[in-house]
C-alpha cells in the first residue's frame, strides 16, 4: 500500500518530516516511528511530492491547513473514505479543523479534544510524547520556578495567553532570582525598537536549545496550555515536564484529573491568585517534592503513559490506515469541499504571484460566502497592521497593561 502524507508546514515536505532530526529535542520521533510501523508492514510511506497523491492508496494528513489544494485533489481521485486526517491543535488557534463540514472531508478525523465528537467520522486521539532517558538533577542544585512557552499573545474564548503572562510578570517581579522564563517568539524586535514585547520580561533568558536540559535545573514549571476549556486537550508541557523531575504547576483541560493522576501537579485553579502559587511552592521542601516526583515516576511506568510513547502511538496511526471505512451518506462532503476551495484561494491571494492571486480571486468569487467575505477583509486587515508594524505596538500594549 502506497500512503502519500500530507504534513503540517513547506519545511517538512521532501521527506523532512521523517528525516529532520534537528529540530529542538527531536520532537518528530513519533513520525519516524509511523514511518517506520508502515515500512515493516510492507507499506510506502511519503510526504506528496514524494508519493505523488494520484498515485497513493491513501492519503495521512497532519494538520493540514498549509495544503488544502492537496485535500481537494485527495478527495477528487482517491475519495474521502481513503483519507485520514490528524489534527493536534485546538479550536481556539484554529477553529477551521473544528468545521463539521470540512471533517466530513475525510473518512477518518482525530482531534485532541475529546467532547463535540460524532465517534462516527471524528474521533479523539491524544499527544504523543517524546521520551527522554536522563537522571534527574537533585533537589539542592535546582533553582525554583520555569516557563518555557512561546511569546504569543493570542485573544479568544478560553485563551490562557493572558493568564499565562500574568503569572510570568507576577513571579519575574516577586522572585527575580528563582525565576527564569524561555521560549520562541519573545525576542522578536519591532519597527519601533521601544515597542519590542522582550524588553517587558526581564525573566527572559532566550531560546532553548533543549528544552529537557532546562527544565531539570528547576523544581517546577509554568505548564499553561493555550485553552482552558478543550476537554481532553493536553499538550506536550505537561508530560515534557514531568519527564525532567520537574513539578507541573498545570492549567488547561478542565478533565485533566481524567488522564494524570492529581498527585502528579499542582493545579493551578486551586488557588485563587498568583501569589498563593508562590507561597505554596515555596513552602515544599526536598521531602514533598520528592513525593510528587514519586508519583510522577508511578505514573511514566503505568498504561495511560506508555500508550503515548512514539511506537505505541505509531500502531494506532497504522490501524486507523488499516480501516475500511464505510462513508455514511448522512455525511455529506459538498459544503466542506466549497469551504477547502475557498481556503485554498485566501491561500492564493495571501502567498502566492501575481497570477496566483488572480486565479485565488476569481476561485474566491465563484465559492465565496457572505461569511467568507468577512473573514478575507478581516485577513487583509491583519496582514496590512503585521507588516506595518502596527500589531507589535497592539500587542506590547496588551502585555504591558497586565
Amino acid at each position: 500500500m502506497k500512503i502519500s502524507i500530507i504534513p503540517n508546514a513547506f519545511s517538512q515536505m521532501s521527506n523532512r518530516l521523517f528525516t529532520d532530526t534537528s529540530v529542538r529535542d527531536d520532537v518528530f520521533v513519533s513520525y519516524r516511528a509511523i514511518k517506520k510501523a508502515a515500512e515493516e508492514k510492507g507499506w510506502l510511506m511519503a510526504t506528496f511530492d514524494q508519493i505523488p497523491i494520484k498515485e497513493a492508496d491513501k492519503v495521512l494528513a497532519f494538520n493540514f491547513i498549509s495544503f488544502p489544494e492537496a485535500i481537494l485533489t485527495a478527495l477528487e481521485i482517491i475519495g474521502r473514505s481513503n483519507m485520514v486526517a490528524v489534527v493536534r491543535e485546538p479550536p481556539g488557534i484554529n477553529s477551521i479543523y473544528y468545521d463539521r463540514d470540512i471533517q466530513h472531508c475525510f473518512g477518518q478525523y482525530y482531534t485532541p479534544q475529546n467532547n463535540m465528537l460524532d465517534n462516527q467520522t471524528s474521533f479523539y486521539l491524544g499527544f504523543p510524547v517524546s521520551p527522554i532517558d536522563t537522571a534527574w538533577v537533585p533537589f539542592e542544585k535546582r533553582k525554583l520556578l520555569v516557563s518555557i512557552s512561546g511569546g504569543k499573545f493570542l485573544i479568544f474564548k478560553g485563551s490562557l495567553y493572558r493568564e499565562r503572562i500574568k503569572a510570568i510578570k507576577h513571579f519575574q517581579a516577586s522572585i527575580p532570582e528563582e525565576f527564569d522564563m524561555y521560549g520562541e517568539g519573545w525576542e522578536r524586535t519591532s519597527f519601533f525598537s521601544y515597542f519590542s514585547i522582550y524588553k517587558l520580561f526581564s525573566c527572559y533568558k532566550g531560546r532553548v536549545p533543549s528544552k529537557y536540559a532546562t527544565m531539570q535545573q528547576y523544581k517546577f514549571s509554568l505548564c499553561y496550555e493555550n485553552s482552558s476549556n478543550v476537554c481532553g486537550y493536553i499538550s506536550e508541557k505537561i508530560f515534557d515536564s514531568m519527564q525532567c523531575g520537574c513539578v507541573p504547576i498545570y492549567l488547561g483541560a478542565p478533565d485533566i484529573e481524567k488522564y494524570i493522576p492529581k498527585t502528579c501537579f499542582i493545579d493551578r485553579r486551586k488557588f485563587g491568585s498568583d501569589r498563593e502559587v508562590e507561597q505554596f511552592i515555596l513552602s515544599i521542601g526536598k521531602e514533598r517534592h520528592s513525593g510528587y516526583l514519586k508519583e510522577i515516576r508511578q505514573y511514566l511506568n503505568s498504561e495511560p503513559y506508555l500508550e503515548r510513547l512514539p511506537d505505541r502511538y505509531a500502531k494506532k496511526i497504522i490501524s486507523f490506515l488499516e480501516n475500511e471505512i464505510k462513508m455514511d451518506s448522512n455525511f455529506s462532503f459538498v459544503d466542506g469541499q466549497r469551504k477547502i476551495k475557498v481556503l485554498t484561494a485566501m491561500k492564493k491571494i495571501s502567498h502566492g504571484n501575481f497570477f496566483d492571486k488572480h486565479k485565488g480571486m476569481m476561485l474566491f468569487l465563484k465559492h465565496g460566502k457572505l461569511y467568507d467575505w468577512v473573514k478575507l477583509i478581516k485577513m487583509i486587515v491583519e496582514f496590512v497592521i503585521q507588516k506595518t508594524g502596527i500589531a507589535d505596538i497592539i500587542t506590547w500594549i496588551r502585555v504591558w497593561r497586565i
